[in-house]
C-alpha cells in the first residue's frame, strides 16, 4: 500500500539530455528532478491486505506521514469512506469506525461521528474532515489527500565503481513512516522496490527505512546501486497501521 506517483514530491531520473533511452553508460548520463511540490497525494489501499476491509462496517487507521491517521472506513455497497482522524473538539485521534456502535467514537471526551465522518454526537460541533475516495471494484480504493507529500533536498552522483552508479539521496523523513525507493525502467512499468544502502560504502540491502525516534522529522541520506543502463526512480511514503505511541 503506497503513495501513487502523483504524490512523490521529488521525482527523479537518470537520462542523457537527448535521449532517456540512448545507449551511455550511468556515469555518463545527466541527473536531473522533476519536482511535483504542492500537488495532492494520492492513496492507494488494497483492501485485500486488510481483513477488516474485507466486510461492511469494517475500518483501518493508517499512518502516511500527517500529523493524524487517516481512517478507510467501508460501507455497503462497496462504497468506502475516507477521514481525518483529529477530532474537531480538541484534537484527539478518533478511533476507527465501530460496526457495533455505529460510530468513530473519540476517547477523550466521547464525541462520536458517522462512517463517513457526519457529526452524531458532541461535545465536537462539526464533523471530521473527509477525503475524497473511489473504488475500482477490484481492489484498489484510492483516496486524494492534501498534504501527504514529502520533501527531497537533494541528490548526486557519489561514484561509480565496476561499471555501476551510485547515486546519493537526501530528504526529510518522518518518525514513524516508512519509505521505500522505487525503480521502474520505463514508466509503463509498474514500479518495484530497489535496494539502498544507509551508508556511502555500504552493502545496497535495504528495501525501506523507518524511523521511530525524535524529532518529529529528520534530514535522511540514502544510497542507490543504479540498475541497468536507464530508468526512473522516486521515492514513495508508505501507508502503514497506525500505532500510538504510548
Amino acid at each position: 500500500t503506497t503513495l501513487s506517483r502523483r504524490s512523490i514530491v521529488k521525482q527523479f531520473v537518470l537520462g542523457t539530455v537527448s535521449s532517456f533511452l540512448a545507449g551511455a553508460t550511468w556515469s555518463q548520463r545527466a541527473l536531473a528532478d522533476v519536482d511535483l511540490s504542492g500537488l495532492v497525494g494520492t492513496l492507494e489501499v488494497r483492501p485485500s491486505l486488510f481483513p477488516a476491509l474485507q466486510v461492511a462496517g469494517g475500518s483501518v487507521r493508517l499512518s502516511i506521514g500527517l500529523d493524524y491517521p487517516v481512517s478507510i472506513n467501508r460501507g455497503t455497497a462497496n462504497n468506502f469512506y475516507a477521514v481525518d482522524t483529529n477530532c474537531a473538539h480538541q484534537g484527539c485521534v478518533v478511533n476507527a469506525y465501530n460496526s457495533f456502535l455505529g460510530a468513530m467514537q473519540c476517547s477523550c471526551h466521547g464525541s462520536e461521528y458517522d462512517i463517513d465522518g457526519s457529526l452524531i454526537s458532541g461535545p465536537a460541533r462539526k464533523g471530521l474532515v473527509s477525503y475524497p475516495a473511489t473504488f475500482d471494484g477490484v481492489d484498489t480504493v484510492s483516496v486524494r489527500v492534501p498534504g501527504a507529500t514529502f520533501t527531497a533536498k537533494q541528490f548526486s552522483i557519489q561514484s561509480t565503481l565496476n561499471g555501476v552508479t551510485r547515486f546519493k539521496l537526501v530528504f526529510d523523513a518522518y518518525w514513524f513512516t516508512e519509505y521505500q525507493v522505487q525503480y521502474r525502467a520505463n514508466l509503463k512499468d509498474a514500479p518495484i522496490p530497489a535496494l539502498f544502502a544507509t551508508t556511502p560504502t555500504g552493502v545496497a540491502d535495504q528495501t525501506k527505512i523507518y524511523r521511530s525516534t525524535s524529532p518529529a522529522t529528520a534530514t535522511t541520506s540514502i544510497y542507490v546501486d543504479a540498475t541497468g543502463d536507464h530508468g526512473f526512480y522516486s521515492i514513495a511514503l508508505v501507508a502503514t497501521l497506525y500505532d500510538p505511541v504510548p
